[in-house]
């Protein structure tokens, strides 16, 4: 949900990595009018929220391969820096874009926007996120396979939610937080095993 001068975006988001052949796709105008409804009984929304036409897009949760070229430098969604498990962009939005215009100061300085010039860029963001996004892409894959019972785990340990809900709003999010996060879940998934 992002509140804008004189309306609100509120999102749904499907990720076509959850939908087989085998499965329904969902109707997400209907997941949308729940999760307005619920919005308004959690009282996060007024409840005489005029309606609006709605509308959708589709963006990348996948990196691309090179996100660089003669004169061009890819950031953000154009760039496919979308997190693969929760479609997060704007932090990545926000990296990929200092990074670039890090690059392009230097590019221009020596007169050279080739994208040989424009490779630390790549370079950078590479060993920065690469292998964060790689991680978050293969399990990614996971959605619609048993993804319930990641969910259910997590529910269960308390201090998990805790530090998922505290680096959501702070600038760099999970992201900044993801090695506090990373071994308490995967902490919370082996002792469900031992449990069951």
């Amino acid at each position: 949900m992002f509140p804008k001068k004189e309306h609100l975006n509120i999102g749904v988001v499907e990720f076509r990595q959850a939908v087989k052949p085998s499965n329904e796709k969902k109707n997400l105008q209907t997941n949308f009018m729940y999760y307005l409804q619920t919005l308004k009984q959690q009282k996060l929304l007024p409840t005489r929220l005029p309606k609006i036409a709605t509308q959708g897009g589709a963006f990348p949760t996948c990196q691309m391969k090179r996100l660089t070229a003669d004169r061009i430098m890819l950031c953000g969604d154009a760039g496919g820096l979308t997190n693969p498990m929760a479609g997060e962009g704007i932090f990545y939005a926000m990296c990929s874009g200092e990074m670039a215009a890090y690059t392009a100061i230097k590019a221009l300085e020596n007169q050279s926007t080739d994208k040989q010039s424009l490779r630390h860029y790549q370079r950078r963001w590479n060993q920065e996120f690469h292998g964060d996004f790689s991680m978050m892409h293969r399990l990614s894959k996971r959605w619609g396979r048993n993804i319930d019972h990641f969910i259910e785990v997590a529910c269960k340990d308390k201090k998990l939610i805790d530090v998922i809900c505290e680096a959501i709003p702070k600038p760099g999010g999970i992201q900044q937080d993801k090695w506090r996060i990373l071994p308490r879940f995967v902490f919370d998934l082996c002792k469900n095993r031992i449990l069951q």
